[in-house]
Order: C-alpha cells, then structure tokens, then sequence
C-alpha cells in the first residue's frame, strides 16, 4: 500500500491520514484556491476548494488555470482551449468539496 492509500474500517492500530501526503504531490508549487462562481462545463461548484499545481506540465484534457494580461482575474478553461494572450498558471489536480451545504 503507498502512502497514499487507505482503507475504511476500525483497526486497534489506526494511524492518522496525511492531507499533506495525500493530497499534494509538489508541496512548493501547490496552491489552494477557493470557486466564487458556478461552473457547470467543468462540474465545479461555488465554494469547491480546487488543488492547482504549478509544476505540472498538463496534458491536452486537463483542467487549467490561465492568467490574461489585460484581466486581473484567473480563469479555468481546458488545456486544449487556451486563447490567444492568455499565460498557463497551473494544473488544476484535486477538488474539495462540501457535501452539506
């Protein structure tokens, strides 16, 4: 079993899980960004917790995160469907999300 592997059950010798080692590959590249609006293309959703990874060379489906110099703001958009003017700031890996509202 790796490390990041676990398994559901009671045990007499249960061990603590790493959200760290669980969740992030590239602890020095990973941020952690908050969704402020819908975005049902992608399945995302208001208040999803998305893992971005800036190391990441992505590959042509993955989920991205694009910087456009004239807009302040980030956007996510396919690998595959970045514009014109518009720079890869990192590799979208992982979602968290809350399941009660």
């Amino acid at each position: 079993m790796s490390s990041k592997d676990f398994r559901f059950g009671i045990s007499s010798s249960v061990q603590g899980v790493d959200l760290n080692q669980l969740l992030i590959d590239h602890a020095l590249s990973t941020y952690f960004m908050r969704l402020a609006e819908e975005m049902s293309e992608f399945e995302l959703h208001v208040g999803d917790v998305l893992l971005v990874d800036r190391a990441l060379r992505p590959k042509k489906s993955d989920l991205v995160v694009v910087a456009k110099a004239d807009d302040p703001e980030l956007k996510i958009t396919r690998f595959s469907e970045i514009g014109e003017g518009a720079e890869l700031w990192g590799v979208i890996t992982k979602v968290i999300r809350d399941l009660q509202p």
